[in-house]
């Protein structure tokens, strides 16, 4: 005879598969943590093209470099845009200002800015590619 055999008459059913349930519910877990590692990866993205955007409006030149990588940066913090853009210097409130406005803006990044640095991104070596 089964399991369902041996409950009281009237009895409500014991749930047989708690490891189902809970496996699912691991699953669903492990789902939902992807899912919203992967909404928050898209939405920096999306706030460092914006970044890029602006600055890139108020250059003379961009360039994009490789993004560091956790060695530099750190295991709990990821590297989305790396570039450097040539600006003149009567544009640097302009871009302190932009800076400033795009900070308060863009909450899902967090944006440095170094330099000057000499231009030597935007030198031609004249070696062959």
């Amino acid at each position: 005879m089964g399991r369902q055999g041996l409950r009281p008459h009237g009895a409500p059913a014991v749930r047989e598969t708690p490891a189902v349930d809970s496996g699912r519910a691991y699953l669903d877990r492990v789902r939902n943590r992807h899912q919203g590692r992967e909404q928050r990866q898209n939405a920096a993205l999306q706030a460092a093209e914006r970044v890029d955007a602006v600055v890139r409006g108020l250059a003379v030149a961009t360039r994009r470099l490789r993004p560091h990588g956790p060695e530099v940066t750190g295991p709990q913090r990821t590297h989305i845009l790396n570039a450097a853009y040539l600006l003149d210097t009567t544009r640097t409130r302009e871009l302190r200002a932009a800076l400033t406005s795009l900070r308060r803006d863009e909450p899902a990044i967090q944006i440095e800015l170094s330099g000057p640095w000499a231009p030597y991104s935007f030198t031609d070596t004249g070696a062959a590619p």
